[in-house]
Formats: C-alpha cells, sequence, structure tokens
C-alpha cells in the first residue's frame, strides 16, 4: 500500500513538473509571438512611410514633367505663329513687288 501511494505521489509530482514546464514553454512562445507581431508591425510602418515618400516623390517629378510640358507646348505654339507670320509678310511683300515691277 505505501508502495502504491509512494508511485501516486511521484505520478502526482511529475504531472505537476511537466505542467508547470509546459507552462513556462506556453509563456514563453507568447513573448515570442509578441515580440514578432510588435517587429512586423514596426516594419510594415516603416514600409508605408517609405511608400509614401516615393509616392510624394514621384508626384513632384510629375509636376515638374507637367510643367516641362506645358513650357514645350508653348514654344511650339509661338514658333507655329512666327512661321505662320513670317508666311504672310512674306505674300505681301511679294505681292506688293510683284504689283510694282510688273516683269
Amino acid at each position: 500500500m505505501e508502495a502504491a501511494k509512494g508511485i501516486a505521489i511521484l505520478i502526482i509530482a511529475a504531472f505537476l513538473g511537466l505542467n508547470f514546464y509546459q507552462d513556462i514553454q506556453n509563456q514563453k512562445e507568447v513573448v515570442t509571438v509578441k515580440t514578432t507581431i510588435a517587429a512586423t508591425a514596426n516594419n510594415t510602418v516603416a514600409t508605408l512611410d517609405e511608400m509614401q515618400q516615393q509616392i510624394d516623390s514621384l508626384h513632384t517629378h510629375i509636376g515638374k514633367l507637367a510643367t516641362a510640358t506645358v513650357y514645350l507646348d508653348s514654344c511650339q505654339q509661338q514658333k507655329a505663329a512666327k512661321a505662320e507670320r513670317a508666311e504672310r509678310r512674306g505674300k505681301f511683300i511679294g505681292g506688293l513687288l510683284k504689283g510694282l515691277l510688273p516683269f
């Protein structure tokens, strides 16, 4: 009987020890999971900040490109207007000379 009580106490002690060990392991896993979640959140925030900076940079480049496009379009319009004016002036002077000097 005494041996059975000793074995029962030994089994209960082993069970409590195993339970205590599993609790410690679970606490370590919880800490690991919390650390991983915090690191992932920080990494995500950093990635989002970097992407926002890239988007801002693209907006700046697009604005400069739009300004350059408007400027080049304006230059093309002025060039076309000057060419048209020169052509009309040439026709006018040519017509005058033709009317004054009939050859």
